[in-house]
């Protein structure tokens, strides 16, 4: 049962799979045709593909909340891994171990780990510098009647839905 009632011919559309599950982009290019040769009316319609809408963000949502959970887990377990090879690097001293289950070895790098003591320091030559538009500046600078090549505004509208 989804989280808002929905009519049988919504909810049946609604389980179509009409949209591509990793980008979310429409693949059924009747999708509106079918939206319309509905049985509905007009209000009923709107309000009922409103709270698929709902539906749909809050199953999003949902999936988002779980993904932060699993991340969490997964950055501890990856912090206990690191804790445990920092152990056996401390407990072998650097000799090699092996076991019929498991073979511990080290390798030596020379100088091979670049370490940077003072950031301040390090000539411009060593750096990367990256530029990107700076989009709030060159909105007010265009409000302002400054020509700013290769941007200009648009009107844009959004749909709310509650």
């Amino acid at each position: 049962m989804t989280l808002y009632e929905l009519t049988k011919q919504i909810q049946e559309l609604s389980e179509r799979e009409w949209a591509d599950p990793d980008t979310g982009e429409i693949l059924d290019e009747d999708v509106a045709n079918a939206l319309n040769a509905l049985t509905l009316e007009r209000d009923e319609k709107i309000e009922n593909v409103a709270l698929l809408y709902k539906d749909v963000l809050a199953e999003a949502e949902a999936i988002k909340a779980e993904e932060r959970k699993l991340e969490i887990r997964r950055r501890g377990k990856e912090r206990l891994a690191e804790s445990l090879k920092r152990f056996l690097d401390f407990a072998c001293a650097g000799q090699k171990f092996s076991s019929p289950r498991v073979a511990i070895s080290f390798r030596n790098v020379a100088q091979g780990k670049t370490v940077i003591d003072d950031p301040t320091q390090i000539p411009i030559g060593y750096q990367k510098i990256m530029t990107e538009p700076i989009k709030s500046l060159i909105a007010k600078a265009i409000k302002s009647g400054v020509a700013v090549p290769g941007a200009h505004l648009e009107d844009s509208h959004s749909v709310i839905v509650r």
